[in-house]
């Protein structure tokens, strides 16, 4: 997990890194209460959160700021397989 200093650091603010018990981003229980990261926010045992996805029901129990940027299409593939070493002389920088 990557610390976030170049938030904190100029700000002199201290701050703990945590991650969810249950290693969960959140995913609400019948009763009413959530699991993993919203959960902990739902708590108050955390302040916030870095990389929360807003899905519809999330902004009930929990705040977020303004998105600036709002991306529905993700496109993903598999990363290619290295060429063979003897195409190193045709095509130098995809080997």
């Amino acid at each position: 997990m990557r610390r976030p200093d170049s938030i904190w650091l100029p700000l002199s603010l201290p701050y703990i890194v945590r991650e969810p018990v249950d290693g969960q981003w959140g995913l609400e229980s019948d009763a009413g209460n959530w699991t993993g990261i919203v959960g902990t926010l739902q708590r108050e045992d955390a302040d916030l959160s870095l990389d929360l996805t807003i899905t519809p029901k999330r902004p009930q129990v929990i705040q977020f700021t303004k998105t600036y940027i709002d991306e529905s299409v993700v496109l993903l593939s598999s990363k290619p397989r290295p060429l063979p070493e003897y195409l190193s002389l045709i095509r130098p920088f995809e080997c």
